[in-house]
């Protein structure tokens, strides 16, 4: 369409050239003319008068050369205005037809319009050529009949009667041919339109007739077609081809309806400037190292320099891109190399290309039919993640931050736990218990208050200096609690703890969870979140020294329990418990509810075997409430921040034991640089429902279950989300177009750099590490200014030293070269000191040479 308009442009303008060319011509040989008569008169005068004459004379070349003056000028005029008038034609009709199919895409509006523009311009243009035509005729009369008047000479009056009717031939030439070429223009749209319209009204008559026939005949089909008759299993003609038919007055009407604001021109310029700015103000002046991580202010001076008012008239695109302009200077560049305060850092411009193109797409990722692509690419990119981890069957979202796949996991524990829950609530369960570390995620804490299960819950066990949760005082806790009737639920592991990095031993708590059957989930305050359903396969059981049930309600008692191979068989609605393969930790509950006591199906009158002498104790008026965890043992493992060394062959040791657990959030926007947030929460579900159960809602008017494609497709029930942001898009551009070696790359890159700059730290005055070695990329340590370097570490002096980080972090804010957070820990007894954060795949060794003297010219006089 674009070159079509630019070829009809460039014939127009050819046509304007050629006629100021011909009148240009035209109006030279003329002037040519009268110029040679001139010449012969006034030499002929000279050589045949005598000295009494050739006054006279003067006065006729002057009188002569006046008119042929005039002539030019009337020449050039009539040149002008045709030109000026041919140029304001076409402008009009551009703007016209421009504005026209701007405001309505109809064609038959758009051509109705043209016609109406093309006739009157054509109107306009006869008046104005036969206007000038008159007056450049009255003007040469009017010279003529001055010149006949005041000369003798019948050869001057000669020459300019023959200029006259030279320019009064060229005058009607020129208005016959502008009449003419106006006339053809006229009938010519005229025409055209009239086909048009004709034409378009003929396609509607048939389409209209079209349609008549086909519902007739569908109407037909419908009354002679006898589904029950037919068992060739053909597919019914409706199914066939009607009902995957277009209708044809869809067609007709495409044109119909207002048009996207993205065609406005007005609207693809802004888009433009825009993306440039973002692209040249934040993306490629935010990670140079020249300009300032940020440009702090504070809170009340920002709000007037932002300019937060929104008014009741609509904003300019220059007041928008100045907003923008003014966002982009007062935010902190997370991608700028000396950005080191959280844990994430550095942009990725595939990553960044794939959120741009997701917010453009806007869809939501809870049914296939609006977002098919990204429910594609959601499970491709699971899978590979199940691959890493070790999962045989992976299943799981993206979902907004790791603190929310935290809460996720207690979610899915307790349901998997105590799967009543969903109807009954919390009414009626015992109480229960997590573990975490003193060096955990606070998430944990955000978590219990979420499902209500209580902070005076949350029983802290204590880390080893280099901040990994000591097992022994994991086992220890568990037995006092069970011993004071608690429901031991959760164990909150950590790989890669906030603070420190650190990363606990999967392998050995496992082992503890196995062993009292709980649900072990790792928190790393970060990057990977592993979690394990409950295999809820039936097992056996057996009481070896049972003489009566627990007669508390609702209180577990420990008979004698060990790890023994399965066998189980299971008839109707009995559960039969044969052998002593396992001795079952269980309990009596009298006058329980049968739905809130039967975990088991079938478990009611349940034939219990124990011992080896075959003796039957049938329970048919008690119901015995098996504590699940005793069903089989469940292992998570959380790793938002150091789940990123599984892409490493380099690193993913220290996240070894991750196949002995069984579901796993990853927040690529921090070991990976993918834009905030992108946390992904698999989970390996033998029975691929797990989710589902635990989250469905099945609300009809979305997860129908008769659909025209596979529903397994749909993703919304496996979350208490509906509405959620689809962040595959920008993950799986980033990996696709790094590659495994390239998303490897990226961690090794950051511990390298973290190596460097901690053994840098070792051997430069003015620095002291919080520990000797850290296993993920967080550094901890201390800034010692220069009257605080040699004195006495007592009482006195580290509380001088914990003055320092809040002030050195206002100077480093004030001069923006550098962003490192700091903290305090009171749980080991550390004042203030900062922990620095080396992720940017950008940093090398003089960035971490950097960071040294910085601190020393921030920080030495303090």
């Amino acid at each position: 369409m674009y070159e079509e308009n630019q070829n009809n442009i460039i014939v127009v303008v050819v046509a304007v050239v050629v006629v100021v060319v011909v009148l240009v011509v035209v109006v030279v040989v003329v002037v040519v003319v009268v110029v040679k008569e001139v010449v012969i008169v006034v030499v002929g005068s000279f050589n045949s008068s005598s000295s009494g004459r050739n006054s006279i004379v003067v006065v006729e070349v002057v009188i002569v050369v006046v008119v042929v003056a005039v002539v030019i000028v009337v020449a050039v005029v009539v040149v002008v205005v045709v030109v000026v008038v041919v140029v304001v034609v076409v402008v009009v009709v551009v703007v016209v037809v421009v504005v026209v199919v701007v405001v309505s895409s109809n064609i038959v509006i758009v051509v109705v319009v043209v016609v109406i523009v093309v006739v009157v311009v054509a109107i306009v243009v006869v008046i104005v050529v036969v206007v000038v035509a008159a007056a450049v005729v009255v003007v040469v009369v009017v010279v003529v009949v001055v010149v006949v008047d005041s000369s003798s000479s019948s050869s001057s009056i000669v020459v300019v009667v023959v200029v006259v009717v030279v320019l009064i031939v060229v005058v009607v030439v020129v208005v016959v041919v502008v009449v003419v070429v106006v006339v053809v223009v006229v009938v010519v749209v005229v025409v055209v339109v009239v086909v048009l319209v004709v034409v378009d009204l003929v396609v509607i008559v048939a389409v209209v007739v079209l349609e008549v026939v086909e519902v007739a005949r569908l109407v037909i089909i419908l009354i002679v077609h006898d589904d029950d008759d037919d068992d060739s299993g053909s597919v019914h003609p409706l199914q066939d081809k009607a009902l995957r038919t277009t209708s044809p007055l869809f067609f007709v009407f495409r044109f119909s309806g207002p048009r996207s604001p993205f065609n406005d021109p007005e609207v693809v310029k802004f888009l433009d400037d825009a993306f440039e700015m973002i692209k040249t103000e934040s993306l490629q002046k935010g990670t140079d190292r020249a300009n300032p991580v940020v440009v702090f202010k504070q809170p009340q001076e920002l709000a007037t320099l932002l300019d937060t008012e929104i008014s009741e008239a609509p904003a300019t695109h220059d007041q928008l891109l100045e907003a923008m302009k003014k966002v982009i200077q007062y935010s902190v560049k997370s991608g700028h190399p000396g950005f080191f305060n959280q844990l994430y850092a550095g942009l990725d411009p595939y990553s960044q290309v794939g959120a741009w193109l997701t917010t453009s797409l806007n869809c939501n990722i809870h049914t296939y039919e609006v977002s098919p692509a990204f429910v594609i690419l959601e499970r491709y990119i699971f899978k590979k993640m199940a691959d890493l981890v070790g999962f045989e069957h992976g299943d799981g979202f993206f979902c907004p931050g790791g603190s929310a796949s935290n809460i996720f996991a207690l979610h899915m524990a307790r349901f998997n736990r105590f799967p009543e829950v969903r109807k009954k609530g919390l009414y009626g369960l015992p109480p229960l218990r997590m573990y975490t570390s003193d060096m955990a995620h606070y998430s944990l804490m955000k978590g219990v208050l979420y499902l209500g299960l209580g902070t005076d819950n949350i029983v802290t066990i204590k880390s080893d200096e280099q901040g990994r949760m000591l097992v022994s005082d994991l086992e220890k806790r568990i037995k006092e609690d069970l011993e004071q009737g608690y429901t031991p639920l959760y164990v909150n592991a950590t790989s890669g703890t906030t603070v420190f990095g650190a990363f606990d031993d999967l392998t050995a708590i496992s082992e503890v969870c196995k062993t009292y059957n709980l649900w072990l989930h790792s928190d790393v305050s970060g990057s990977i979140f592993l979690l394990r359903s409950l295999n809820l396969r039936p097992r056996t059981y057996c009481a070896r020294s049972v003489s009566s049930p627990a007669t508390e309600t609702n209180r577990a008692t420990v008979i004698q329990w060990e790890k023994q191979p399965p066998d189980y068989s299971c008839h109707g609605d009995q559960t039969v418990f044969s052998h002593c393969f396992t001795v079952a930790l269980f309990v009596s509950v009298a006058g329980l509810e049968t739905d809130r006591a039967q975990y088991v199906r079938g478990l009611s009158g349940a034939v219990l075997n124990y011992g080896t002498g075959g003796r039957e104790f049938e329970s048919r008026r008690r119901r015995l409430l098996i504590i699940k965890t005793c069903l089989s043992s469940s292992r998570v493992a959380w790793a938002c921040w150091g789940g990123g060394v599984l892409l490493s062959q380099k690193y993913r040791h220290l996240m070894k034991g991750s196949h002995l657990l069984n579901s796993i959030a990853w927040n690529f926007h921090k070991s990976s640089g993918t834009p905030v947030q992108t946390s992904a929460f698999l989970v390996n579900d033998p029975s691929r429902t797990m989710l589902e159960r635990a989250n469905s809602s099945k609300a009809e008017y979305l997860f129908q279950p008769d659909k025209y494609y596979d529903s397994s497709y749909d993703v919304g029930d496996k979350t208490v989300m509906c509405g959620r942001h689809a962040d595959v898009l920008k993950l799986w551009m980033q990996w696709r177009a790094l590659g495994d070696s390239g998303m490897g790359a990226k961690i090794d890159k950051a511990y390298d750099n973290a190596r460097y700059l901690t053994e840098k730290m070792k051997v430069t005055e003015g620095f002291k590490l919080v520990l000797s070695e850290f296993e993920c990329t967080n550094i901890c340590f201390w800034y010692i200014p220069t009257r605080l370097r040699g004195k006495p570490e007592n009482g006195a002096w580290w509380k001088e030293v914990s003055k320092v980080a809040p002030k050195l972090k206002e100077r480093m804010m004030k001069a923006g070269t550098m962003m490192i957070q700091y903290q305090a820990l009171s749980s080991k007894g550390l004042v203030n000191f900062f922990r620095i954060i080396i992720l940017n795949p950008m940093l090398g060794e003089t960035d971490m040479d950097f960071v040294i003297q910085e601190f020393e010219r921030l920080g030495h006089d303090l």
